[in-house]
């Protein structure tokens, strides 16, 4: 009421402009395949397979990702089992197991983290970075190349 910040209808924050985007992989929620975002996104639940990311990818308490992760920046609390490429900084927090490799030019492991497999870091990491491209988000379909929506059969 006596707030001075606007808010939505709904109650809601507006979006600030320069804030990244937030995508969210919900408790209960299991994402197959290819998930690229250019904003931070947060994983609660279980990722199974490659996971791009322009921004920063926090991997919850609960979360899990079996697969590869190449993002900007990381912090893993939950599982994350395959290879992270992270271009700047990966945090394991205490309650993060990590099975697998890592490429990333810093790396902090909290007491009571873990971390089993191979490790490249500072220069020979970023030289190795550097040789890696990072992967495009791919665009979304122009009109002419969306699929028709058929209608719904009626039931009457």
């Amino acid at each position: 009421m006596f707030s001075s910040k606007p808010t939505k209808p709904n109650g809601a924050e507006p979006k600030r402009s320069g804030e990244p985007n937030l995508s969210l992989v919900a408790a209960g929620t299991i994402v197959d395949g290819h998930l690229h975002s250019e904003g931070d996104i947060r994983v609660e639940g279980r990722v199974i397979g490659t996971l791009h990311c322009r921004a920063r990818v926090v991997i919850g308490a609960q979360g899990r990702v079996d697969g590869t992760i190449d993002t900007l920046n990381a912090t893993i609390a939950g599982q994350v089992h395959g290879t992270l490429l992270v271009r700047e900084l990966l945090q394991v927090q205490e309650t993060g197991h990590i099975a697998g490799d890592i490429v990333t030019e810093k790396l902090v492991i909290n007491a009571g983290g873990v971390f089993t497999g191979n490790c490249k870091m500072g220069a020979e990491a970023v030289e190795i970075l550097k040789r890696t491209p990072r992967q495009a988000t791919p665009s979304l379909p122009s009109e002419k190349e969306k699929p028709k929506v058929l209608e719904a059969p009626s039931l009457a």
